[in-house]
């Protein structure tokens, strides 16, 4: 029974390869990595084209194997190359993006072999480790379906600043942002919560933006009292916050509000009295701190923002005060 069950997972997975390899599995595959590796090839053959025949090769085997009770020599082998060299695959993915088609195949891989693990200790330890490596890889997927998500605006948009309605800088940077209607079609707004007040603030701002479209009218609507809140909404509100907290981790920013824009000189007028932390082009990885002093709010701690407001108050009145004198 178990044999059968590994036969016709491994056709199915020769059925799987040869539609990935003809590009007939694409709307199964939503993650970046799918792109950035179809194509990919060992010595001029498209890896899928390797896997549909490794994966006959495996049914062919099964199939005609006499020994029913033990793996033969060559099943083992075969199997555990495959794993190994899966594992390879998987942990580029793991440490770049990960490809959702690979991972089918990978999990077809992992099922074939889970059917003829007790045939078998060498290959048992050889999965073990493949195991931990294929779980790296698909949490590179749940890591990526965690992207931050907007109140305002379009996720490609050329600038995303990311505020907090109780960041005192942050109310300063969305009324400049408000006043330049120019910018406004390039912009995109990312809401995270720290202090009591702040899902409400956020609701009223996503609602303003519903009604009206307006961004001047939703930053008037977050700085008004908010109104109070369904547990649903609270609950929907609480995960956008944390979506977009946790990719702030992810890109290493210290404070609030943080700007990732592809066209810097959009912000060149809209970032006054204090410029934001700005990454260039969007590149996660080279993050650009563009502020002198860290003065803006936290994002990862409570009451971050509420201990520095009458700093940063302050702060923006001598601002306001050296410009006046030049």
């Amino acid at each position: 029974m178990r044999r059968a069950a590994a036969i016709l997972f491994s056709l199915t997975g020769t059925a799987f390869c040869i539609l990935a390899a003809l590009g007939l599995a694409d709307a199964v595959c939503a993650t970046e990595g799918c792109a950035l590796f179809k194509g990919a090839a060992i010595f001029g053959l498209d890896l899928y084209w390797i896997g549909a025949a490794f994966f006959l090769g495996m049914s062919l085997l099964l199939l005609l194997r006499r020994r029913r009770r033990e793996l033969s020599a060559s099943v083992m082998l075969l199997l555990a190359a495959g794993l190994v060299v899966d594992a390879f695959l998987l942990a580029v993915q793991a440490v770049t993006v990960p490809c959702l088609s690979c991972l089918i195949v990978a999990a077809l891989l992992g099922i074939t072999v889970l059917m003829l693990l007790p045939g078998s200790t060498l290959l048992a330890r050889t999965a073990v480790v493949w195991v931990v490596i294929f779980v790296a890889a698909l949490a590179g997927v749940a890591r990526d379906q965690l992207a931050p998500v907007p109140t305002f605006g379009s996720p490609d948009a050329a600038v995303k600043v990311f505020f907090s309605p109780s960041c005192f800088v942050c109310q300063m940077e969305l009324q400049e942002l408000a006043g330049k209607s120019h910018l406004h079609k390039d912009l995109a707004l990312y809401p995270v919560a720290n202090e009591p007040g702040d899902l409400e603030a956020i609701h009223g701002f996503r609602r303003a933006v519903a009604e009206s479209g307006s961004l001047p009218m939703a930053v008037n609507a977050l700085l008004s009292p908010g109104e109070g809140l369904s547990l649903g909404e609270s609950l929907q509100l609480q995960a956008v916050s944390l979506r977009n907290k946790v990719f702030l981790a992810r890109v290493g920013a210290r404070s609030i509000p943080y700007v990732l824009t592809s066209s810097p000189t959009l912000l060149q007028s809209a970032s006054e009295p204090q410029a934001p932390a700005v990454a260039v082009n969007g590149d996660i990885g080279a993050a650009l701190d563009l502020t002198q002093s860290d003065e803006g709010c936290g994002y990862a701690r409570e009451s971050s923002c509420a201990d520095e407001a009458a700093r940063n108050a302050r702060l923006y009145k001598r601002s306001s005060s050296q410009q006046t004198a030049q």
